[in-house]
């Protein structure tokens, strides 16, 4: 312990100064240098402490900014390649459209699907669209005629066919058709104007049902008696019609039953025979001048 009044050092055990006999008092032993030192300690303590916790959060700030910008960075990296993506899906959807628009193949197999779809018009429009990228062609045109057809269009299908042939000829398709269309029509004067276009031909086959050959005088023209017969056949054995004073048997003729009855005198006979479609031949005629005897 240390004296109160002289500051001496008593002994442990004693309970008055030795030096000037003062009563001890119990003071602690107690160094302000070292309390300060150690205040100083614990308040350093304190700070580095404080400090270090604000260094390691400022750290995880940094490293969180650090993560948000790496995140920022991902996600835009993502989103420029999605959009890079599209514009690149776009590029090539485009590239195949045009492609798909020049293809014949693929025009027609859309005239075919709405065809079978029932759609005649949007058949008609990729027909058309095939038969511009393909001019040579005769399916899709020949696909168009037939729908015309069908919807009581003939004239148009007419048409159609037409152009068919004025590329490529008369052939068996577009003369069947054609003559399938003047048939429904009952237009047999179309059906021997256009076989006289392909008289020679091998096609000419396909006309034997319209054909009707011209009936035939037993006599040429001339001056017989009235008992001189004259008669007026028919090849195939059809209906003949005729008139004696040179009119269109087709419109006033009398049914020729076996007998041509002449005035005496000139008469004009004219004669067609008529097949069991209703088709006429073309009109002959004969001069004949009837004298009694």
């Amino acid at each position: 312990m240390i004296c109160s009044k002289c500051g001496a050092q008593v002994p442990k055990g004693k309970i008055y100064c030795s030096v000037c006999g003062t009563d001890v008092q119990l003071i602690p032993d107690y160094n302000f240098l070292e309390d300060d030192m150690l205040s100083d300690i614990v308040s350093r303590g304190v700070r580095g402490a404080t400090a270090g916790e604000e260094k390691a959060a400022s750290e995880r700030g940094k490293g969180d900014k650090k993560t948000n910008h790496k995140y920022v960075f991902i996600w835009g990296a993502v989103l420029v390649l999605v959009f890079a993506t599209v514009i690149a899906l776009l590029c090539v959807h485009d590239k195949i459209k045009k492609s798909l628009d020049k293809s014949y193949d693929y025009q027609f197999s859309l005239g075919k699907k709405y065809q079978d779809l029932e759609d005649l018009n949007q058949a008609v429009y990729y027909y058309n669209r095939a038969w511009e990228l393909s001019p040579e062609d005769i399916n899709a045109p020949y696909e168009i005629a037939d729908i015309y057809v069908r919807e009581g269009q003939e004239d148009e299908a007419v048409s159609v066919i037409q152009k068919i042939i004025e590329v490529h000829g008369y052939d068996e398709t577009s003369c069947k058709k054609l003559i399938e269309i003047y048939d429904s029509q009952e237009n047999y004067q179309k059906i021997r104007e256009l076989c006289e276009e392909v008289r020679g031909s091998s096609l000419l086959d396909l006309f034997e049902d319209y054909l009707v050959d011209q009936p035939s005088f037993s006599r040429i023209s001339g001056t017989y008696t009235d008992k001189q017969k004259i008669e007026i056949i028919s090849s195939k054995g059809y209906d003949i019609y005729y008139t004696t004073d040179g009119s269109d048997p087709t419109v006033s003729g009398q049914l020729y039953l076996g007998e041509l009855n002449l005035k005496n005198g000139t008469s004009l006979v004219s004669a067609v025979t008529k097949s069991p479609k209703g088709i006429y031949s073309e009109v002959v005629k004969a001069m004949y001048t009837i004298r009694k005897e």
